[in-house]
């Protein structure tokens, strides 16, 4: 049987993305005027925000464009691009002040058919953009047509599965490794955030700050996040996104904000059951902690905290938590009243087991 590698390198364009000499050699650079060079089709399944675009564009301003993007010439002699095409739109719009950008320099690719150039397209998009779920999934499932051909064209590859012909390609293609069963993971996660979640929540879960997290969720470890911004950035809108998709997935998952879930287990001092209402939140399978900081900070209730965030960290159970706290000022935040040495290792906690997010623009509360 074929091995995936060399499958792929049976029709893949050999050291496109390497930055080695033989490259720039093979694939030369050009000065291209913008207004000459029309997107790729296949690129409409990726987003082009307008306030990506002009990040991007004040970024090129200032440090340049480190990253050539790919183009070709097409049957009639004009040019298409093949990868780059939200560093052309910035291009585009600095070229509106200053006729300086108004040429580009491009990586020229030259004798590939559209569909090589698609699969080019996808596979470096994979890993040269920030992609949500659901663009990820589309880069990946654009290759199926490609994956499958080659299997149905070779006999020794009727055992392969297709994820992984698909990770061979992309691999080949942009030096980077995935692997087959991450590709199916995505794919299944974004089929289940268009079925099982409305448009409104959709795209909270779908947002590029989470991709790589909700893609790798079930097999993370207990790895969670550390939502942290302003007031009205969409912190708990995002977490409930994300708790909602976990549930549909057949998780236990709980929802509270931290004084919420205080009061809740204060209740039950009188009831004796205060064991199993901190187990409630301990012991779930996914913990959402909504705007820790804001509960009081008396020495039980920071030993509570503690006390579920420690259970979930022997267990490797993962925690969401949101803060208007930066990770750096958590500690000092709960331990106001005095309980520093609790307060110091609830936030050790929250840095060994949550990647932190933030989530920064204007008060979205407020916006018209």
């Amino acid at each position: 049987m074929s091995s995936p590698r060399q499958v792929a390198a049976g029709f893949t364009i050999t050291g496109l993305l390497d930055g080695a000499s033989r490259t720039r050699g093979r694939y030369p650079v050009s000065e291209i005027a913008v207004a000459d060079i029309a997107d790729h089709p296949a690129n409409a399944a990726y987003s082009m925000d307008p306030a990506g675009i002009a990040e991007l564009a004040e970024s090129i301003r200032e440090d340049g464009l480190t990253d050539l993007p790919l183009v070709r010439k097409v049957g009639d002699g004009s040019w298409q691009m093949v990868s780059g095409h939200r560093r052309k739109a910035a291009y585009a719009l600095l070229a509106k002040d200053d006729p300086a950008y108004e040429r580009m320099p491009c990586r020229v690719i030259e004798g590939i058919d559209d569909e090589r150039a698609v699969t080019l397209l996808h596979a470096a998009n994979y890993f040269t953009r920030a992609l949500t779920v659901t663009e990820r999934a589309a880069a990946t499932e654009a290759l199926r047509g490609d994956a499958v051909r080659l299997r149905s064209e070779d006999p020794s590859l009727s055992g392969m599965r297709v994820d992984d012909v698909k990770a061979a390609i992309i691999e080949r293609q942009t030096g980077r490794k995935v692997s087959g069963k991450t590709i199916a993971r995505e794919e299944r996660l974004a089929r289940r955030i268009a079925e099982d979640l409305s448009p409104e929540w959709a795209a909270e879960a779908d947002r590029p700050e989470f991709a790589e997290y909700i893609a790798s969720f079930a097999g993370n470890g207990g790895a969670g996040l550390y939502i942290h911004g302003g007031v009205g950035a969409g912190k708990t809108h995002a977490a409930s996104a994300m708790a909602r998709l976990f549930a549909e997935a057949g998780y236990e998952v709980a929802f509270t904000t931290a004084k919420g879930m205080l009061e809740r287990v204060k209740a039950t001092f009188d009831e004796g059951g205060t064991e199993a209402a901190v187990a409630r939140y301990a012991k779930c399978d996914v913990l959402v902690l909504d705007d820790l900081g804001k509960e009081d900070a008396t020495e039980w209730s920071v030993g509570t905290v503690f006390s579920v965030l420690d259970a979930r960290y022997e267990d490797m159970r993962p925690t969401i938590v949101t803060s208007n706290y930066a990770p750096g000022t958590l500690a000092d935040r709960l331990a106001r009243r005095g309980e520093r040495v609790t307060a110091e290792a609830i936030a050790s906690r929250i840095s060994q087991t949550c990647r932190p997010v933030y989530l920064g623009g204007r008060d979205r509360r407020r916006r018209s």
